[in-house]
């Protein structure tokens, strides 16, 4: 007997499954270069980066989420809003907001570190906020951190002679990318 909603349901599962898959896997690919351009904007962020990792683990060696726990830890506190407010929130305005963070084009770091600890303000909303906010955010956590953390303290990395680091307009879509550029890639050195 043929079972048409046993095998709906099925192919209903295996949709979700990769929407979920291909949504994370897009913003998480874009953040994590929209990194990569920051640190090679800011070459002293990306040595004291280095420096704060090395500190963790040695240098070139792989870092995990245990070493997490050793580096600067963040928490949001909760807003309350009052009942039947209609909230529409723009993103990308809130994160270059210039009464929030001075010179907000500027990639500072330390502007997130209060008392040697990462603190990041609520309007900082960098995976959506409210009934929008991103379903894989604690994963995308995880995995920027691991990605981010390893390639810094791993490698240097720079462009190809003769093009230009790219700047921060880049491309809006359903996600704000950076546009498209060559990156090279040298593993550091291991100090002894």
């Amino acid at each position: 007997m043929y079972n048409y909603a046993r095998e709906n349901y099925e192919k209903q599962i295996v949709q979700v499954m990769n929407d979920l898959f291909s949504a994370g896997m897009d913003t998480s690919r874009t953040a994590l270069i929209w990194c990569l351009v920051m640190m090679m904007r800011e070459p002293d962020v990306a040595q004291r980066v280095r420096k704060d990792l090395h500190k963790v683990v040695g240098a070139s060696q792989m870092i995990t989420l245990k070493h997490r726990s050793q580096l600067p830890e963040w928490k949001i506190t909760n807003y309350t809003i009052p009942p039947g407010s209609h909230i529409i929130p723009l993103i990308n305005k809130m994160n270059v907001d210039p009464e929030l963070y001075p010179d907000p084009y500027k990639f500072e770091p330390e502007r997130f570190i209060k008392k040697g600890q990462l603190q990041v303000l609520d309007t900082f909303a960098q995976f959506g906020i409210g009934q929008r906010l991103c379903l894989g955010t604690q994963l995308a956590r995880m995995e920027l951190f691991l990605f981010l953390a390893n390639l810094m303290n791993q490698y240097e990395f720079y462009m190809p002679q003769g093009q230009q680091v790219p700047g921060l307009e880049g491309i809006c879509g359903s996600i704000h990318s950076p546009v498209p550029f060559d990156l090279c890639f040298k593993r550091l050195e291991v100090l002894s």
